[in-house]
């Protein structure tokens, strides 16, 4: 394997590696305490073993360097970048709905349509994410996955982070509606 080749594929795995990071640090944000990022930090070991491997052998063998070995251990790290960026962003989806939760916890359904009157249809949003983000995690397969796909889960995720800061930001008022009731 010439190092041209070489280098076409591990500018694919660093696209891919520049996207989950943005999602890595993302999660990061939001669950500062870290709980959802063991599986994501094991998945960017377990890449960079297999990154390693491909390179000794390049390095090592030059000319006499077994190219399909090469290109199965690039292969298996973009598994492992995929798997890491799934795992971010199942993360940041738990805590987008943890916050959703914790805002509107205590506050009966009246108080809260008082203040969000549009709150059952966000409500139903919110249940057709659950549904997305199900299907995304169904589907999910490292050997299959593709940028689009990473990128049509980030908008479900994306989604359901405006409709968490939706129902944070009305909470003064909400507490309030919670003091009369």
């Amino acid at each position: 394997m010439d190092n041209a080749q070489l280098w076409a594929l591990l500018r694919e795995l660093g696209i891919l590696y520049a996207k989950t990071k943005g999602y890595i640090l993302r999660a990061e944000e939001v669950d500062s305490k870290l709980r959802s990022n063991i599986s994501v930090f094991k998945e960017q070991r377990d890449g960079l073993d297999h990154v390693m491997r491909a390179l000794t052998e390049h390095l090592e063998k030059a000319e006499g360097a077994d190219e399909k070995y090469i290109r199965e251990q690039i292969e298996n790290a973009k598994g492992h970048i995929f798997r890491a960026a799934y795992d971010a962003l199942d993360g940041t989806g738990i805590s987008f709905k943890i916050r959703i939760s914790k805002a509107i916890e205590g506050i009966s359904n009246e108080a809260i349509t008082a203040v969000c009157p549009d709150y059952w249809q966000r409500i139903v949003e919110l249940d057709e994410i659950d549904e997305q983000i199900a299907s995304h995690r169904r589907n999910k397969d490292e050997r299959r996955s593709t940028i689009e796909n990473l990128d049509t889960y980030c908008l479900s995720i994306e989604r359901l982070h405006e409709l968490a800061r939706t129902f944070r930001n009305g909470n003064g008022v909400k507490e309030e509606k919670r003091e009369e009731h």
